[in-house]
């Protein structure tokens, strides 16, 4: 049994690399973010995944927190053929990696859609608040819409990290 376990690991990843995306296109946030999440434990655990496992888990995390991913999020709520609400959004949010944090940003700043930019905003706290470091971080971009959007985050949830980048950019003009 215990010589079919990598093999069925990796059957398993492979089933869920392609279930997630499907979970995504039909709207069923909550499921993608629970398998995200459950990835996420599996990868943190040592020795929980086999060696020729990880690189499938490690590929669905970066697929899904990729900023093409994000993009292709919020252009369906955009054009309305996803409207999550505020609960399972922010699951998903939380399930990804910090680095989509800044596809997230510039996401709700450039939006037209007020619904879409509010329910983003809201749903992106839950990934700031556990990465305070890179919502100051993010404070230096050099994409103006991501350091709106960064500014706005760390004076709503009043992130102690941010005040020194904060300050610069004042400093600034």
């Amino acid at each position: 049994e215990e010589s079919q376990r990598p093999v069925r690991q990796r059957e398993i990843l492979e089933i869920l690399c392609n279930l997630v995306p499907n979970f995504l296109s039909k709207g069923a946030l909550l499921a993608a973010a629970r398998v995200s999440e459950e990835v996420s434990a599996l990868r943190a655990k040592p020795g929980a995944l086999a060696p020729d496992a990880e690189p499938l888990a490690e590929g669905l995390m970066e697929s899904l927190s990729s900023p093409e991913a994000v993009q292709e999020l919020i252009r369906a709520m955009e054009d309305g053929s996803l409207a999550p609400d505020q609960a399972e959004l922010a699951a998903l949010i939380r399930s990804l990696r910090p680095t989509a944090l800044t596809s997230l940003l510039k996401g709700a700043e450039d939006t037209r859609d007020k619904v879409v930019r509010e329910v983003l905003s809201h749903a992106i706290e839950g990934i700031a608040r556990a990465n305070p470091t890179l919502v100051a971080e993010l404070l230096g971009s050099a994409d103006p819409s991501i350091v709106c959007g960064a500014v706005r985050l760390a004076g709503r949830m009043k992130i102690p990290e941010a005040a020194a980048p904060l300050a610069r950019l004042l400093d600034r003009g």
